[in-house]
């Protein structure tokens, strides 16, 4: 039995602001084989201010190896951070690095001195193959799904295929020893995966170059029954996440699964952060009742803009007419409708933002339990379509990995903006944040929280008036952020 090491990096934005960081659902993910062979343990660098001293004693009771994750952005700096430490530690312990960045980059990531091994893809029954073999003292070089440096130089091995998801063992929250939950209106939730891919085609999206615009799920027998152990294992849980691409990936499938959940009397209450708008566009109002007589609270879709133009360039199959009926629909049944955004693109012109915001305000007047995501700023993450228009309209992909610090959805600096344009988006992005009531839903900190709700008239107001300038609000809610 080998001792396994899982380290959560630092997620900035992503978790700014909330009483607790969501769980670690990626690396829960990697361990699901791998935990019912050997000792793992996860340290999360966002909760443990002492994670060295943490990573030290693991280290020095016989690791056998270290994994950890990013995405692209500003989260490799932690990630970096933490495998020189466990190699400025311990030189010859073997740091393994899975996620989508080093999926799409292994080159980049493999010239980082510190990372042995890339986990390319899924990385479940590839983790599992690599930590039998590391507990047994045999070599790892040969295994499927991975990329590595051998000899000096970088060597990919062929890609493992994907999975059938039916045959994954249970998510193991119990690894969790600190905190198995985040809160949700104070009820203590979990995240949750029942498919993977997605079928469209949407330029900006990664799932056309990781997933191949391919979806596959769990049968409704397998969900009801993962549920039904997650009810035994865990009673207090009281709310899912379901964090699939595409929850609505299979008709059929979705409509047993809500009758599966009626006759068990709705246990949960739950949401979809990944709702297919099409799917739900075409929706009828008996569907979104029985949605909500299941349980389902809240669907998370991307709107992404106002504008129908700028929607048919990033084959975006929905529109502003159908965003509005499922905003009415989602309001008659009781389920929350929550509308992600995007700006910044290099398509957009000034009267493509101008409907976007236009969109964004009218759907929270029409349905005030609407939310919508901050209008993130687009990025041009690696492996879309979207990402090679960014390239010829100038954007430089980092050549090292430390350069991809600044690349996220709140700022960055596509070479197609102007300073005024970028400070517009930016001006638009914060604004965005406080103009419903999104800072409530996820337990926030108190102050952040009373003080949003304080500003919220006034965020609406500069929004609808598009009064973006003489803004020092900006900075002191952002210091707030930072130290929450």
């Amino acid at each position: 039995m080998g001792l396994v090491v899982l380290v959560q990096p630092q997620t900035n934005i992503f978790d700014a602001g909330k009483a607790l960081p969501t769980p670690p659902i990626q690396l829960l993910c990697a361990a699901r084989f791998v935990a019912k062979k050997h000792d793992v343990h996860i340290v999360d660098v966002r909760q443990d201010k002492d994670w060295r001293a943490t990573l030290d004693r693991f280290i020095d009771d016989g690791a056998t190896a270290i994994g950890t994750t990013s995405i692209t952005g500003d989260q490799i700096f932690s990630s970096i951070e933490i495998t020189r430490h466990v190699k400025a530690k311990k030189p010859d312990l073997p740091v393994i690095w899975g996620g989508i960045h080093g999926t799409l980059f292994p080159d980049q990531v493999l010239e980082e001195e510190s990372v042995d091994y890339v986990v390319r893809f899924e990385g479940e029954r590839t983790f599992e193959i690599i930590m039998d073999r590391l507990a047994d003292g045999r070599s790892v070089d040969d295994v499927e799904g991975i990329s590595l440096r051998k000899d000096g130089k970088i060597r990919h091995n062929p890609t493992r295929p994907f999975m059938d998801m039916n045959e994954f063992p249970d998510i193991p929250f119990e690894l969790l020893r600190r905190n198995p939950w985040f809160l949700v209106k104070g009820r203590p939730s979990v995240y949750l995966e029942t498919s993977r891919g997605c079928q469209s085609a949407c330029t900006y999206c990664y799932n056309n170059s990781y997933h191949k615009r391919h979806w596959r799920g769990q049968t409704s027998q397998k969900v009801l029954g993962m549920l039904d152990s997650l009810r035994d294992r865990f009673p207090e849980v009281k709310h899912l996440s379901i964090v699939d691409d595409n929850f609505f990936g299979n008709r059929s499938r979705t409509h047993e699964i809500l009758d599966g959940l009626i006759d068990r009397g709705s246990p949960f209450s739950w949401q979809v952060q990944g709702a297919h708008i099409g799917v739900i566009g075409a929706m009828k109002s008996e569907d979104f009742k029985k949605l909500r007589a299941a349980g389902c609270e809240r669907l998370d879709m991307g709107a992404e803009s106002g504008s129908q133009e700028l929607l048919k360039k990033v084959l975006k199959i929905t529109s502003s007419e159908k965003i509005l009926n499922i905003n009415k629909n989602c309001k008659d049944a009781g389920i929350t409708a929550w509308f992600n955004f995007m700006t910044g693109t290099p398509y957009e012109r000034p009267e493509d933002l101008s409907m976007t915001i236009d969109l964004g305000m009218r759907i929270i007047k029409e349905n005030p339990d609407t939310l919508v995501s901050p209008f993130y700023i687009y990025a041009p993450y690696p492996g879309t379509d979207l990402f090679a228009e960014a390239e010829k309209r100038g954007f430089a992909p980092p050549k090292r990995i430390e350069d991809w610090k600044g690349l996220h959805s709140g700022n960055n600096t596509t070479p197609w903006l102007t300073s005024t344009e970028r400070n517009l988006r930016q001006s638009v992005y914060f604004l965005s944040i406080f103009i419903d009531r999104k800072l409530e839903v996820y337990d926030t900190h108190p102050v952040i929280r009373a003080l949003a709700k304080i500003y919220r008239p006034v965020a609406r107001w500069r929004m609808a008036k598009r009064w973006f300038g003489l803004m020092p609000e900006k900075a002191i809610f952002l210091r707030l952020f930072s130290i929450s």
